[in-house]
């Protein structure tokens, strides 16, 4: 049996005796404030546009840097060697294009699939065939989700390949893939869980945004919901750690060969 209760207990353990893994978590909300604040005020001029561009894309790549910063950390916490935030971070530096790649080709062959299964519902719809695009509708709905689940389980699992194994985009990739093949009830219950518990805040931020008018209330709760968020993101990112490891393990991926000497790199 999968043992959740002491991957949710050890994750626990971790972020509690190892408080600068939060730094990770701060970085990875980051990007999410920024688009928040962005997103509630008109832009101006085209500076301002570019401005926020700039900004969106560096703090995309710090949030990539923390990925695999939490990674780095907690293998080495995992295997009780020398680590801390500086450490992890420096080494971050060698894994984030890779993360890149996989976060722009989820992107990409999720947007394709949407553009193809939509384009027939929109046609039938505007011909005024409203059962035929009810119907197409639903099976496009059904087989959108279906290749949401294995690319959402790759997002979270190909890093892990990158970063603690230092595999290639396409090593990554299709490891993932077969990981997931191989996991999938283990992988999609856990990962329900952490979701749920990512949502709670950005859900009461989203009410809060929407609901309170008061500047002063709705900044104290903001800052207690981004608080929450940053202990939530450290640790759910710690507990993917740990699944990861508890899969690979009994495995001895490549003999391990391939693994990154994470503590000596400065």
């Amino acid at each position: 049996m999968f043992p959740y209760r002491k991957i949710l207990r050890q994750a626990l353990g971790i972020v509690k005796n190892n408080k600068f893994l939060y730094g990770f978590g701060l970085l990875l909300i980051l990007s999410y404030v920024f688009s928040l604040i962005t997103g509630q005020t008109a832009p101006k001029s085209d500076l301002i546009i570019l401005a926020s561009a700039l900004v969106s894309v560096t703090l995309l790549v710090i949030s990539l840097r923390a990925s695999a910063g939490i990674i780095i950390a907690v293998k080495a916490i995992k295997d009780k060697e020398e680590t801390s935030f500086g450490r992890a971070w420096n080494v971050s530096r060698l894994f984030y294009f890779r993360l890149f790649l996989v976060t722009v080709t989820i992107f990409i062959v999720l947007l394709v699939l949407g553009a193809i299964l939509s384009s027939p519902v929109l046609y039938f719809y505007h011909q005024g065939h409203t059962n035929q695009a009810w119907v197409l509708g639903s099976l496009a709905g059904a087989i959108f989700l279906a290749a949401v689940v294995p690319l959402w389980l790759i997002g979270s699992l190909a890093p892990m390949f990158i970063v603690i194994y230092d595999q290639k985009f396409r090593e990554a990739w299709d490891k993932s893939f077969a990981l997931i093949k191989q996991f999938l009830p283990q992988l999609v219950s856990f990962g329900l869980v952490l979701l749920l518990l990512e949502l709670i805040p950005v859900v009461i931020l989203s009410i809060l945004t929407y609901y309170i008018h008061g500047l002063i209330v709705k900044n104290i709760g903001t800052g207690i919901v981004a608080l929450a968020e940053i202990f939530i993101l450290t640790y759910t990112q710690t507990v993917w750690v740990l699944v990861f490891l508890e899969l690979i393990r009994p495995q001895k991926f490549e003999e391990e060969k391939g693994t990154v000497p994470i503590p000596e790199i400065v």
